[in-house]
């Protein structure tokens, strides 16, 4: 039987503008109930609706906002499901929204340098043998980058060398695009200790970028902002690598 809180949720869902209010004021005032929290991790590990469970792991997220407020029993159990769900979850779209209410989690325990499992979930994933699995690892990782970079500086070393098997995938073109997302997003945060180790992939990232192109142009494109960070920010990286650079930009520009 359903929930209270999912048959607001359908009301969205409904092509009928008259419903949707409806469900837009019931979904407001339900919002203001301290007890909306355990409900909506009951909705997305539930519901049989691949859209209300991505509508509940996006206001999670939202609601994550109030993280400091909530008691350490409930950090903990959400914290849990939030990688339950990633481990189990078959549509793409829900498993987006998950990652990125993990990562606003991360946001906030990675600052006190809590949560060690979602770094070895990250590692764990990347090293599986199921493209799937190394998809949604570099994935999450991603999203983490996003919202807290800076947290993960101890980490660097293990990362960049995580990157490097990454953009040697040829299983799933989807591990190495974001790989290069998510070193993009690092480039902002690369000190003189991280040099070294981005330096030597700048080859293997050009690789990755050509075959992007081929196979997905838009995907190739995004790709290549990498090289715009870096010539904006960390120039030394690529200066090795300088000739190589320019010949590929010239090669693929129209």
């Amino acid at each position: 039987m359903s929930s209270a809180l999912e048959q607001i949720l359908l009301k969205l869902l409904v092509p009928d503008n008259v419903v949707i209010q409806q469900g837009t004021d019931e979904l407001k005032q339900a919002l203001k109930n301290p007890g909306v929290v355990p409900e909506l991790c009951s909705v997305l590990t539930t519901s049989p609706n691949p859209q209300v469970r991505q509508f509940a792991a996006v206001l999670l997220r939202r609601l994550v906002r109030r993280w400091k407020k909530f008691s350490p029993d409930f950090h903990n159990s959400l914290k849990l499901i939030s990688l339950q769900v990633l481990q189990h979850e078959t549509e793409r779209v829900v498993r987006n929204s998950v990652a990125q209410l993990a990562a606003a989690i991360a946001r906030y325990e990675l600052a006190d340098q809590k949560w060690p499992e979602i770094l070895q979930y990250i590692q764990e994933g990347a090293a599986n043998p199921n493209p799937q699995q190394r998809e949604l690892s570099v994935l999450l990782l991603s999203c983490i980058v996003s919202t807290s970079a800076n947290h993960l500086r101890p980490f660097y070393k293990g990362l960049f060398h995580m990157f490097d098997t990454m953009l040697q995938d040829t299983q799933s073109k989807n591990v190495p695009f974001y790989a290069v997302k998510t070193m993009t997003a690092l480039v902002h945060y690369t000190g003189t200790d991280e040099i070294p180790l981005f330096r030597p992939l700048i080859p293997k990232v050009l690789a990755v970028i050509g075959q992007l192109l081929v196979r997905d142009e838009d995907q190739g494109c995004e790709a290549m902002e990498v090289f715009d960070e870096l010539v904006e920010c960390e120039v030394s990286i690529i200066v090795p690598h300088l000739k190589s650079v320019l010949e590929f930009c010239c090669q693929v520009s129209p």
